[in-house]
């Protein structure tokens, strides 16, 4: 009977105790370590963002979320919202992939905060148009655009000269999924031409600043430029000023311009310059994609159009 007694109280103890140890257990796992496992979590979900000269950590889907806002006009068709997100979300993993602490700035694709949202819009659509975003990259939520299995450079612009350009054209680099395609409804953007007019000091002074060595010969420099060759789209491969061959993206960075298929001619002794398209061509043209989402192209059907036998997946 004392030996029952005995093993019935050593049962409740036991019993009791266990609540305390398990406690003990989790209170007793090291605080760095926890703060060590908390950190990776967030890193997998987060991106390193420069705003305003400030480096902050993003939830990566608030991150697209501003960066939709900042990339398409929020009128857009929700189809093309719905491209731009999937593209962008591509973007972002496959340098977070090569480089897992890369900060991204407006080099590589434009952001804007809630802040600069609200500025943008107005406080009155501010709500509207914010969730508009916000359903476009949560409907799309990890998908990514992958060709072969693995994710794409997903490089994109605002609007083409009426077909897009391949990869090779401009970056001398032949990728089989950005390759050309037609968008012939981009002349319809209102980015689809711009005029640029600078005296012969100003442009000479812009690649001066680039080609340290560049020298003009006569008061007409429009007579010493000359159009080498143009890739098949019309956009400037090479061109020649004064007692430099240059290539198209490289004068079109120099002198800021929206596109490098240009036409230079003289007006008023100062050059004028005539744009087709806005970015270098490559890839998704978001416009273009806003007038397939017009015409009823889902958003698949984009990023299936603009970006050569992809598939988009779940990552």
């Amino acid at each position: 009977m004392r030996e029952k007694v005995i093993s019935i109280l050593l049962i409740i103890i036991i019993i009791c105790f266990i609540p305390i140890f398990i406690t003990t257990l989790i209170k007793g796992i090291p605080k760095n370590y926890k703060k060590e496992v908390d950190t990776q979590v967030q890193q997998s979900q987060s991106v390193r963002v420069m705003v305003n000269d400030e480096e902050q950590v993003i939830k990566l889907e608030d991150y697209l979320i501003g960066v939709v806002a900042a990339e398409m006009p929020v009128n857009f068709y929700d189809e093309a919202l719905k491209a731009q997100a999937v593209a962008a979300r591509t973007y972002t993993l496959k340098k977070l992939k090569s480089e897992e602490k890369f900060i991204f700035t407006s080099n590589e694709q434009a952001f804007i905060t809630k802040q600069e949202m609200e500025t943008r819009w107005g406080t009155n659509n501010f709500a509207k148009n914010y969730n508009k975003i916000k359903k476009a990259v949560q409907e799309t939520k990890n998908e990514v655009i992958a060709y072969k299995g693995e994710l794409i450079e997903a490089v994109f612009h605002s609007t083409s000269a009426g077909k897009t350009q391949s990869a090779k054209e401009v970056w001398g680099e032949d990728i089989p999924y950005l390759v050309s395609v037609e968008s012939s409804e981009d002349i319809n953007s209102p980015e689809y031409l711009h005029k640029r007019v600078f005296t012969k000091e100003e442009f000479i002074e812009k690649i001066k600043e680039n080609e340290q060595d560049f020298q003009t010969y006569s008061k007409e420099l429009v007579s010493e430029i000359q159009i080498i060759n143009r890739t098949p789209e019309g956009y400037i491969a090479k061109i020649q000023v004064g007692n430099k061959i240059l290539e198209g993206e490289k004068i079109r960075n120099y002198l800021g311009l929206e596109s490098s298929n240009f036409t230079i001619q003289n007006a008023d002794g100062k050059i004028e310059i005539l744009c087709k398209g806005y970015g270098h061509g490559v890839g998704m043209s978001q416009y273009g994609a806003d007038f397939l989402a017009q015409k009823g192209y889902n958003y698949k059907e984009i990023l299936n159009y603009y970006y050569t036998n992809i598939e988009v997946t779940t990552n």
